[in-house]
């Protein structure tokens, strides 16, 4: 797509940026702004910023959107690292233990995997997926989904835990971790997809 002439003023649009052949700039009208966004842009992005944003990119013609806020809201903030290490706090709990029973003669761990802990395995990648390619609506569903989940199994131990005199049964590190993990995932996703469409809504009307 070509830069506007200087001496003619072009439609505001987004157009090539001609001191970053890496990212788009936003023409008012008169002048070039301050607003870029990068060209490396996913099909998935476009489409989600495109209802945010009717701004054409390059000839005024373009029916195509360039997604401002999303691309241009900071990678990783620390929301977005907690859903991601929830999510993984999820997976390794699911591998660990849920139930430590044990006697005067030896100790059981009942691992999360012989129960439900191979759903939880797959909730909690999900997670990690959705925070890493900002899909936080499908981590908050799937998140919400493996914590109830993993606080059930939660209260099934607890209920069982004590010492009946032949053998005393505890709550495993496993399913205390993974439990703890889904809860801070959701939450953390929450915040996070807030806090994007919130940033969106800043720089659509910003330009």
């Amino acid at each position: 797509m070509a830069n506007p002439p200087s001496h003619v003023g072009p439609p505001a649009a987004w157009y090539d940026d001609p001191d970053d052949p890496t990212s788009y700039r936003y023409w008012n009208g008169t002048s070039w702004t301050a607003h870029r966004s990068p060209r490396t842009l996913d099909a998935s992005a476009v489409e989600a910023a495109s209802v945010a944003s009717s701004m054409p990119v390059g000839d005024p013609g373009s029916a195509v959107a360039v997604p401002v806020a999303r691309s241009a809201s900071p990678g990783w903030s620390p929301a977005r690292l907690l859903a991601a290490f929830g999510g993984g706090a999820v997976v390794v709990g699911s591998f660990g233990p849920w139930a430590v029973v044990s006697s005067s003669y030896l100790t059981v761990d009942i691992s999360g995997t012989e129960g439900d802990g191979m759903y939880t395995l797959i909730g909690g990648a999900v997670v990690v997926l959705a925070a890493y390619a900002r899909r936080y609506l499908l981590g908050i569903v799937v998140g919400f989904l493996t914590a109830w989940a993993l606080l059930v199994d939660l209260f099934e131990v607890a209920d069982l835990a004590g010492d009946d005199g032949l053998a005393t049964t505890s709550i495993g590190w496993g399913l205390a971790l993974a439990a703890a993990g889904a809860v801070v995932a959701v939450v953390a996703s929450v915040v996070e997809r807030r806090r994007e469409r919130a940033h969106a809504a800043a720089e659509v009307s910003a330009t």
